[in-house]
């Protein structure tokens, strides 16, 4: 026998309690195992608190994929640390169950935490999508821009597409790859006076 936190009160209880004795949560709400519960961080989960996280949420997502922005994997990440816990919570069914069951208790709508899920589970495909967005809109609003990037230093020098959204993406990392004499110098030294200039 051992003892285990109760997911809804935080008490300490017998892990084989048939209901925790001071909320009444029943058993099948615990986890079979510590061992899942320890590696998803479900234990930490603070359903009173959940309500506040879902306006987090909504705010850091509106947020991030703010239209002035280029989302980094950095970003993404840090993002994603954020909200993982209870994310992972939210996906076992029978949490999720029961935190609909009390949602007027815990002070949250079921469309908000729906739409918390599906936002999580798409986040990359939404990054991708943004990213893409931010890229196209960057180089058309600076088109006459790239158009005399390094006219100073060769009037005859003109950056393809590629080359041109290789110098607007902002990600932690860029790896240009392409044959001798494709234009990898020239692509960096318009990236380096891009960030400079922009």
């Amino acid at each position: 026998m051992a003892l285990i936190k109760c997911p809804e009160c935080g008490n300490m209880i017998s892990d084989r309690a048939e209901k925790c004795p001071h909320c009444g949560l029943p058993s099948a709400y615990f986890f079979a195992s510590s061992e899942k519960k320890d590696a998803a961080g479900l234990k930490e989960i603070d359903y009173g608190n959940l309500h506040n996280v879902l306006l987090s949420f909504d705010r850091d997502y509106a947020e991030l994929l703010s239209p002035a922005h280029y989302v980094s994997g950095k970003d993404r990440d840090r993002f994603r640390a954020a909200y993982e816990k209870y994310y992972a919570a939210l996906g076992n069914e029978l949490i999720f169950r029961y935190v609909s069951n009390h949602a007027s208790e815990f002070r949250i709508d079921t469309a908000e935490l729906n739409g918390f899920i599906r936002r999580m589970r798409s986040l990359d495909a939404d990054v991708v999508s943004h990213n893409e967005g931010f890229v196209s809109t960057h180089l058309a609003r600076n088109k006459e821009y790239f158009d005399g990037i390094l006219r100073d230093i060769d009037p005859e020098i003109k950056l393809d597409e590629e080359q041109r959204r290789a110098v607007v993406v902002d990600d932690d990392y860029c790896l240009l790859v392409a044959g001798a004499g494709a234009g990898k110098t020239t692509t960096m030294a318009a990236k380096v006076k891009y960030l400079v200039d922009k």
